[in-house]
């Protein structure tokens, strides 16, 4: 009996793996199918999350009428194999990005589909979430209640309901995202292999210190590692921009050694260095897609005197003001 049970055993293992890798296999293409990238068609430089060390979704809860009911920042840190949620209050007030007045943050996606704001009506969530915090939000998930329910239980309740084909349908109707479908397989396979100890909880408006929380974060990420001097600089004349832009590039792990201001005015932000591949780099073009790559060589004719100070140097233009003031 115990033999004929042992080779049951060994028989039924593979069959379980098979079925579990074939389920995978088709849940990878039907969201695949159902989910299409809609990363900003204005960067080229868009990476992969899949590939990235620690990265943040914003994930929300929308009514019919386009009010945001739950809103949480998450912070992914893949090496330390953590989660980071910041619940922020849909009812935080908050001077909106673009100039648009103070309104309570969970009528952004409203407000922007009103508006045509950018050329996505969700961006306007993300933009004003990213001047609240001053942490760059690399994608999001913004989902009806019924849906929303089932992915912060998969998120926080170690679950896979996610996973699974049929529910992947619902997600593919009725969420707006950026993420490609091999970025939410990854996330959510990574969010299903936590312990309960490796997600910590947040109140975003009890955290004493926000900047030092994010710093902690980041401090085992790859930009943190490669420990670049970066310079920070106005280049719009207005006041407190480059203070704004170092504290996203600390919280995001990088090492500021100066800021200050430019001696001309520019329209289009550049960043400036020699190696542009490198995980600093990387992370600037994720927070500022908009900005131009200039090497060191071509930056001499600028005529600045502070471009030479640091191995990457920021240059903050009219086009990243109206979403950090």
């Amino acid at each position: 009996m115990c033999v004929l049970l042992l080779r049951r055993n060994r028989t039924l293992k593979p069959a379980l793996l098979s079925a579990g890798a074939f389920l995978l296999l088709v849940t990878f293409f039907l969201v695949r199918g159902l989910i299409s990238p809609v990363v900003s068609a204005l960067s080229s430089n868009a990476s992969d999350l899949k590939n990235t060390d620690v990265y943040s979704v914003l994930l929300a809860e929308k009514g019919d009428d386009e009010m945001i009911t739950s809103l949480k920042l998450l912070i992914i840190q893949k090496k330390d194999k953590q989660l980071f949620a910041f619940a922020i209050s849909p009812t935080q007030a908050i001077d909106m990005p673009g100039k648009l007045g103070e309104e309570q943050i969970g009528k952004a996606v409203q407000i922007g589909k009103a508006l045509l704001y950018d050329t996505n009506e969700s961006q306007l969530l993300s933009d004003a979430v990213r001047k609240l915090t001053a942490y760059t939000i690399d994608r999001y998930i913004i989902a009806p209640t019924d849906t929303y329910g089932i992915i912060d239980q998969s998120v926080f309740g170690g679950g896979i309901k996610m996973l699974l084909p049929w529910n992947f349908s619902a997600f593919g109707r009725g969420v707006g995202t950026n993420m490609s479908s091999g970025e939410v397989i990854d996330f959510f396979l990574f969010t299903n292999g936590l312990e309960p100890g490796d997600t910590e909880l947040y109140e975003f408006a009890e955290v004493a210190d926000m900047n030092a929380k994010f710093r902690d974060i980041a401090l085992n990420s790859d930009v943190s590692a490669e420990a670049l001097d970066v310079v920070v600089l106005n280049g719009t004349g207005s006041s407190d921009l480059a203070k704004i832009i170092s504290d996203m590039c600390q919280n995001a792990g990088m090492k500021v050694i100066l800021i200050g201001n430019t001696v001309n005015l520019y329209e289009r932000s550049l960043i400036i260095t020699d190696n542009f591949a490198t995980p600093t780099v990387k992370k600037l073009l994720a927070s500022f897609p908009s900005a131009r790559l200039v090497s060191r060589s071509e930056a001499l004719g600028l005529d600045e005197d502070l471009v030479d100070r640091g191995d990457v140097i920021v240059v903050s233009g009219f086009d990243i003001l109206p979403l950090v003031q």
